[in-house]
């Protein structure tokens, strides 16, 4: 590669023409989107396989898996989003998202198990409505009892049933289902923030790439453009400087098309210059986009 101010070549840095680079971020966006398909069922099916049967006997804990459902719905829309628009706030949006509601959720499902454990230590008959009910009297109402029962019809307490599946005595398996739903909630949300995160570097990456590039391009063109406007010869030889100007018309077309101009202008004022080949085309032309003139010896 030639410096300017008198060497008389220069190569131009090879651009990638996206089969490395487009094929790298397809291959991070596949297992993203993966991994986010993944956090979405998880999420949605864990409160069910872990509470199904508590779920059934009382409708006031459907609350706790719409928490889950609202969530992996919103992380996933998020995720799918973010690697469909490559866009950087997007990743980082959803990166620190995945992670804050992954570990969010862990928590609540921790927590909400041990509240629903506690209040079933608490009497039936201390809820409200209980009072007129017997079997609330000896802690054993079921939830046939509040649906049959009159008297306990208006009973605000948790039936036996769902007091049986939350209890933490060494038979239920509550604590082992709620510790195994925080983990895979956690793992499930850790996986495509991580990829996120890998993907968005790469983006970063990629585009700075991109841009020293063009930064190095648009100044060796530049640099040519004074010479040409001052009546100089070019420092850069007529292949070279031509390849520089057809990569110039990707980022910058009006600055190439001000080099071309001058290249003419200079062509026509002093000739075939020593060491530029002829054009082709006539003596004078510079071929469309940017082709024509031949090496120096």
């Amino acid at each position: 590669m030639a410096s300017v101010g008198g060497v008389q070549g220069a190569s131009v840095p090879e651009k990638k023409t996206g089969s490395e680079s487009k094929q790298s971020w397809v291959q991070l966006a596949a297992k993203m989107q993966a991994a986010v398909v993944a956090q979405v069922l998880l999420i949605i099916t864990l409160p069910i396989v872990t509470h199904v049967k508590a779920f059934e006997k009382d409708e006031r804990l459907i609350p706790i898996g719409a928490v889950f459902w609202t969530v992996a719905g919103l992380l996933g829309a998020m995720g799918f989003v973010a690697i469909q628009s490559k866009n950087s706030v997007l990743l980082s949006a959803y990166i620190v998202s995945a992670v804050m509601c992954g570990a969010a959720l862990a928590v609540y499902s921790l927590l909400v198990d041990y509240l629903l454990a506690s209040s079933c230590l608490v009497l039936q008959s201390a809820y409200d409505g209980c009072q007129s009910c017997e079997c609330a009297k000896t802690n054993t109402c079921s939830k046939g009892d509040f649906d049959d029962v009159p008297s306990c019809r208006d009973c605000q307490a948790w039936p036996t049933e769902v007091c049986k599946h939350f209890e933490f005595d060494g038979k239920s398996s509550v604590g082992f289902s709620s510790a195994f739903t925080s983990l895979v909630t956690l793992v499930a949300s850790a996986i495509p923030a991580t990829i996120g995160l890998v993907a968005l570097v790469r983006k970063e990456q990629e585009e700075a790439t991109v841009s020293a590039r063009f930064q190095w391009i648009k100044g060796q063109v530049l640099d040519q453009c004074h010479l040409l406007e001052s009546g100089q010869k070019p420092t850069i030889d007529g292949p070279p400087l031509m390849r520089l100007i057809r990569a110039c018309e990707d980022y910058d077309p009006m600055l190439a098309e001000r080099a071309k101009s001058l290249l003419a202008m200079w062509e026509a004022h002093h000739g075939t210059a020593a060491g530029w080949s002829k054009p082709k085309g006539g003596k004078n032309a510079v071929a469309p986009g940017g082709g024509g003139g031949g090496g120096e010896s």
